[in-house]
Formats: structure tokens, C-alpha cells, sequence
């Protein structure tokens, strides 16, 4: 079993332990890589936004991104001999993520889920519970967590929802440059006017501020014709 936490609505800042602590490192790693790619899509907890309970389930059968499901299985779950995944998320009152809990086995996920749904769905409720009372008891001593990720784009142009969308998507300067004919100094300007607006200091709090949930940016004619 594996228990994450992370700020409220914050999925990219979680913070866990395993047990077996042996298989810690397995789970930091699909954490730290692999979630970052979730979330980019619509599998990730901020696109599922509003949709997300404690109720156990089977990422990996469920996910609408089968090619990274696939993925996962094959370099990470089955070397270490994890057949199957079950996940229950941790919510606050106002049903943004404070964490989840992972648990996997050798056994197929479905069979998994069967087993352990009706326990794993009782400590999720339990756990978020507690967690919400220590967020409370935070701000009642002053403490308050950071605030819920946004995806503001009145906050910017056109052309830098263009850049931050695809930064966000894992593209470096020159691939945007060269995907929206641009200068790799231009995309520099673009992304510090980003940074500045939303209140961030590095690419990864692109996703953590939930730009991936913004629409997709228009491409410029030229992109198109590239693509097409």
C-alpha cells in the first residue's frame, strides 16, 4: 500500500510512503515521471475535476490514454511484478485532491478491486476526513495551504495560452519556437510574462497551476498546415 498526500488540488506536490518500503522507489518514480503525463491528459485529476471520488478504481483499465497505460505496465508495474493497480483518492470538502492511496498485487486489477473496494473506499473517506480537520486546524493557526490550481486564461494572450499549453505538454523552447514560428528568445519573453501572471517560478508549475485544463490553444495557420 502506498499513501500520498499533497496540497489541496496539487496533485504534482504529493509527498508518500510505501510498504513494502522496498517498492518505494518504484512508486516515487511512477509519481515523479509518469504522473506529470497523466496529467497532461484526460485521465489526470485535474481534468477529472468535479468527477473525482474515494471510491476505489482501476487506473489502468480505466484510463482513456491506453498507450501510457500500456506504458506504465511495461516499464514499470511488470518488472516489478505488479500485475494489478487500485486507487483511491483523497478529497476535501470541496472535492479537490489532498493525496490518494495506492494499492497493488499480483493478481489482475479487477480482482483486486473486488477484494479491497469496500475497505479502501472506508479509509479514503476516513483519511480525507482527517485531512480536512487538519486543514482546518492549519488555518485556524494561520497556516493556510496554497491556493487550488486555475487555469485563468483571462490572465493571458492568445499567444502565450499557445506557449503554455505546449510547454505544459512537455515541449522545449526550440519545439515551440519551431511549432509556432517563432524565436526561441520570443517563447523566453512569452513564458516569463506567463510566469509573472500566474505566479509561478518554474515550467512544472505550468501543470500544478492547471494550464493542461485550459482549451486547446489554436494553432497558427502554418502549425496547421505542418499537421494536416
Amino acid at each position: 500500500m502506498s499513501v500520498w498526500t499533497c496540497p489541496p488540488g496539487h496533485p504534482l506536490e504529493a509527498r508518500g510512503q510505501t510498504s513494502p518500503t522496498e517498492l518505494h522507489g518504484l512508486v516515487e518514480d511512477v509519481v515523479t515521471r509518469y504522473l506529470p503525463m497523466v496529467e497532461r491528459g484526460s485521465d489526470g485529476a485535474l481534468a477529472r475535476r468535479g468527477h473525482l471520488s474515494t471510491r476505489p478504481y482501476a487506473p489502468l483499465e480505466s484510463a482513456l490514454d491506453r498507450k501510457l497505460a500500456a506504458k506504465l505496465r511495461r516499464e514499470r508495474f511488470g518488472p516489478a511484478g505488479v500485475e494489478g493497480l487500485v486507487v483511491s483518492w483523497l478529497l476535501c470538502r470541496d472535492g479537490l485532491p489532498l493525496g490518494f492511496v495506492g494499492v497493488g498485487g499480483v493478481q489482475p486489477a479487477l480482482e483486486l478491486l473486488a477484494e479491497l473496494s469496500e475497505r479502501l473506499d472506508e479509509v479514503a473517506q476516513e483519511a480525507s476526513v482527517t485531512l480536512q480537520g487538519a486543514l482546518e486546524l492549519s488555518a485556524g493557526c494561520g497556516a493556510l495551504p496554497p491556493p487550488p490550481p486555475t487555469a485563468d486564461s483571462a490572465k493571458l494572450t492568445v499567444r502565450e495560452r499557445q506557449v503554455a499549453r505546449l510547454v505544459a505538454e512537455g515541449l522545449s523552447d526550440a519545439e515551440v519556437a519551431q511549432e509556432l514560428s517563432m524565436s526561441e528568445q520570443t517563447v523566453g519573453v512569452h513564458l516569463r510574462h506567463i510566469f509573472h501572471k500566474l505566479g509561478i517560478h518554474s515550467r512544472s508549475g505550468l501543470l500544478s497551476r492547471g494550464v493542461v485544463a485550459l482549451g486547446e490553444p489554436e494553432r497558427p495557420a502554418a502549425a496547421r498546415r505542418r499537421v494536416g
